[in-house]
């Protein structure tokens, strides 16, 4: 599958992406996309937790607080609020593979779609590492609190998160044409880790302590 050709109404973005080498806009868009998709990602926790009148919520910049277990509130909403977060990743990384069907494989849509991914990604290794440890039960991770909360299983809730990333990238990889694909990637994959290093130890404790 090549979506790398310019379908109708890229012209624009053709010409804007045509000064300087294309790579430079696969690291520039992802290390954007990374710190957009963690607050976009934290967002969804901050306006669930508010919609359910959790007392105390307060959005960090790689965390939302509240006194939602305190105040007694009820385990499912608990875990809905957990589940938000990821919920609102996989909603944009559809979105990024949806544009990408539009558009073509623009770096201004496929570089995000990797950078987004990323926390899912490390998350369900990070998982199946716990597991063959055994402590996977005891993991403060999103996607397995809200399974706890509502009584789904584990398991299958980090797998369905995981393999729709995975898919997504899939996608996208398989989009870009095969001769620019391994260094587009390379430039994303590099965009991101600089946007991540840089919000995670800078921007983010800066703009959201």
């Amino acid at each position: 599958m090549n979506l790398s050709a310019p379908p109708r109404g890229t012209a624009i973005s053709g010409n804007l992406l045509s000064r300087y080498p294309r790579w430079v806009y696969w690291v520039l868009f992802a290390a954007m996309a990374g710190p957009i998709g963690i607050i976009l990602h934290e967002l969804g926790h901050f306006l669930v937790a508010h919609a359910f009148g959790f007392p105390d919520v307060v959005l960090h910049f790689g965390s939302v607080s509240d006194g939602a277990a305190g105040a007694g509130a009820p385990q499912w909403q608990q875990g809905v609020k957990a589940g938000a977060g990821p919920f609102v990743t996989l909603v944009l990384l559809g979105i990024c593979c949806g544009a990408t069907v539009r558009f073509g494989a623009q770096p201004w849509i496929v570089a995000p779609g990797f950078a987004l991914g990323i926390r899912s990604a490390l998350v369900g290794l990070a998982y199946l590492g716990a597991h063959f440890r055994g402590t996977a039960g005891k993991a403060d991770i999103d996607e397995l609190n809200f399974a706890r909360a509502l009584g789904l299983s584990m398991d299958a809730v980090m797998a369905a998160s995981t393999a729709l990333v995975l898919v997504s990238w899939i996608f996208l990889a398989l989009s870009i044409a095969p001769g620019n694909r391994l260094k587009s990637l390379m430039a994303a994959a590099a965009g991101t880790a600089v946007g991540l290093i840089l919000y995670i130890n800078w921007l983010g404790p800066w703009i959201l302590p």
